[in-house]
């Protein structure tokens, strides 16, 4: 039986997780994945995977740059999240660059400062032409950072001020 070499992929994807500050208080943390370089994919699969003692992923908005494509239910919260996009029957890649999806999450109860990283791993990635074969793919992780909510100690004196009810502007000195 005589082999048949699969054509080089000419396609390339890298893709970025943001970086993100929020509060242990939010109800909604926005974590955008952009593609940094997409010079075309047809279908792709990854893996999302956060720290579920401090985060819990409640959706997966998609975009037009990266359409659902079976992308796995959110069940529990189990620290990983399965995200499929693209188009497995597409005939022709999607290109350009842009936010692909935003992974959104909330705070879990007692999260406490501190940094907690956001990584996509596991992906595979194919062009639109199943004979180019898998798309190379780098990813760059992120995070998402809870301030430190710790009340700072603030004491304001104020001096005393009398004024009529005509007057059209008071000043009062902080010290």
């Amino acid at each position: 039986v005589p082999l048949q070499a699969l054509a080089a992929p000419s396609a390339s994807l890298s893709l970025v997780v943001d970086k993100v500050n929020a509060k242990t208080t939010d109800t909604e943390i926005k974590v955008p994945v952009t593609a940094t370089e997409n010079t075309g994919y047809g279908s792709a699969t990854t893996k999302a995977y956060f720290d579920k003692t401090k985060l819990e992923l409640t959706n997966v908005e998609f975009t037009d740059l990266a359409p659902s494509n079976s992308s796995a239910p959110i069940t529990g919260n189990n620290g990983e999240h399965t995200i499929g996009f693209g188009n497995s029957l597409s005939p022709t890649n999607f290109v350009g660059t842009g936010t692909f999806f935003t992974l959104v999450f909330k705070p879990v109860d007692g999260a406490t400062a501190g940094e907690y990283e956001i990584k996509l791993d596991k992906a595979n990635v194919f062009d639109a032409d199943i004979m180019a074969g898998a798309v190379p793919t780098t990813i760059k992780n992120g995070s998402i950072t809870f301030a430190d909510e710790t009340a700072k100690g603030l004491e304001l004196i104020v001096d005393n001020v009398s004024a009529k009810t005509t007057d059209s502007e008071i000043k009062v000195p902080v010290k």
